[in-house]
């Protein structure tokens, strides 16, 4: 299911680049922007939303469930600046709230410490992105509806720490952002006006990287290989002028590998679940 998703995420992201540099929206500069979207006519929004995700996955061997690990907490918040009709930047910062306790019967080992056998460990995943897009109208249809071309850049930060009681003292935390990079993001996005007030909207955007340079040295040179998947669908409702109200569901899928002569990390997230917020716009 992962895989498919991810490979359908790639092929997305293709098409959009494809497509912004060949498609022609002049005529879009002139079609008036749908009624059911009044704040366009303003210049900037900001955004806050919260999502109750179920997670899955594992970080170098150990499985996020059994390190109690199975839910998070995500806050977003952002903001986006229209340039035209047609055209807008999209800036977004995300930290997710996930934390576990569990307990072994055997002595485990993660990142050079061993861990004592059936001691209460607290595992949490200190986990944020920054993602940066450009939107832009790609086709308009239908009475106020949009299909548009997202390009940008995403920064993923992710610290995992394990605590307890170790029979062979090490670092008990695993540093991947110490090795992140900011990766292109690419992607498309539909939105679709639902009676007088209401606008329906799905996007999906990632990109793929295999062995990139880090630039970092441990015991060699670091390689990093990236997967983000991310979609999003929802229905915008607006109470005013200024404010409007969001809900919907939200799928992500993140896994990154680190690389060197002396050792290996890789953790793998998808995590999934409603989500609720508001906008202002000014």
């Amino acid at each position: 299911m992962s895989s498919w998703f991810h490979t359908r995420a790639i092929c997305v992201s293709i098409v959009s680049w494809v497509s912004i540099c060949a498609v022609n929206v002049e005529a879009a500069e002139n079609t008036k922007s749908s009624p059911a979207l009044d704040a366009t006519v303003y210049k900037h929004a900001f955004t806050f939303d919260a999502q109750y995700a179920d997670v899955s996955g594992y970080v170098t061997r150990l499985a996020l469930n059994n390190l109690g690990i199975d839910h998070a907490v995500v806050v977003a918040l952002g903001y986006e600046h229209r340039l035209s009709d047609v055209a807008s930047l999209r800036f977004r910062l995300r930290w997710y709230d996930e934390s576990g306790k569990s307990s072994f019967p055997d002595e485990i080992d993660f990142n050079g410490a061993i861990y004592q056998a059936g001691a209460t460990l607290t595992s949490t995943a200190q986990l944020a992105d920054f993602i940066f897009h450009w939107r832009r109208d790609l086709l308009r249809f239908g009475h106020g509806g949009r299909f548009q071309g997202l390009v940008g850049v995403n920064f993923t930060y992710l610290n995992f720490t394990i605590d307890g009681p170790q029979v062979s003292p090490a670092d008990p935390s695993e540093g991947f952002y110490r090795q992140a990079l900011p990766l292109p993001s690419l992607g498309l996005r539909v939105d679709y006006p639902i009676r007088k007030k209401g606008m329906f909207y799905a996007e999906i955007f990632g990109f793929t990287v295999n062995n990139w340079n880090s630039l970092r040295k441990e015991g060699g040179t670091v390689t990093l290989s990236q997967d983000n998947a991310e979609a999003n669908i929802g229905v915008r409702y607006q109470l005013g002028r200024r404010w409007q109200l969001d809900g919907g569901l939200r799928y992500d899928y993140l896994k990154i590998d680190e690389e060197s002569n002396e050792d290996g990390n890789v953790f793998l997230q998808r995590d999934w679940g409603p989500f609720i917020g508001f906008a202002t716009h000014f």
